[in-house]
This record gives structure tokens, C-alpha cells and sequence, in this order.
């Protein structure tokens, strides 16, 4: 019973992560931007700063859900 928990959970992840795209873009963005340290953001736009995270968050979430379709029995 606990495997099945298990592999519920990590089977929704990949559809929350859909779900929270944009506001984890937007934490990720604000969080760039508040960090002193990262000096390139001075440099960049914000639509420069946010453009490729939401590809890479959405090919987070295929390569998950694949790996969950290879796992389900």
C-alpha cells in the first residue's frame, strides 16, 4: 500500500508542476532579481530573465510523466 502512495504521488507531480509553471517563474524571476550577487541580471531584460525557464519546467514535466507511464503497472 505504501509503493502505491508513492508512485500516486510522484505520478501527480509532473501535472503540478504544469499547474505551477508560472508561478514558479515568477518566484524565480523576483528571486533573481533581489539577489545582488547575480550581477548579469543588471544587464538583462526581465523578459530575457523569464523567456527559457518555462520550455525547460515544461520538459521537466514530459520527461517526468514518461518516466511515470514507463513505472505504473
Amino acid at each position: 500500500m505504501k509503493t502505491l502512495t508513492i508512485l500516486k504521488q510522484k505520478m501527480d507531480f509532473s501535472q503540478t508542476l504544469i499547474h505551477k509553471i508560472d508561478a514558479i517563474v515568477d518566484q524565480w524571476v523576483e528571486a533573481v532579481y533581489q539577489d545582488e550577487q547575480i550581477e548579469a541580471t543588471k544587464e538583462l531584460t526581465f523578459k530575457a530573465v523569464r523567456d527559457s525557464l518555462p520550455k525547460v519546467l515544461t520538459a521537466l514535466a514530459t520527461v517526468l510523466s514518461e518516466s511515470e507511464k514507463r513505472t505504473n503497472f
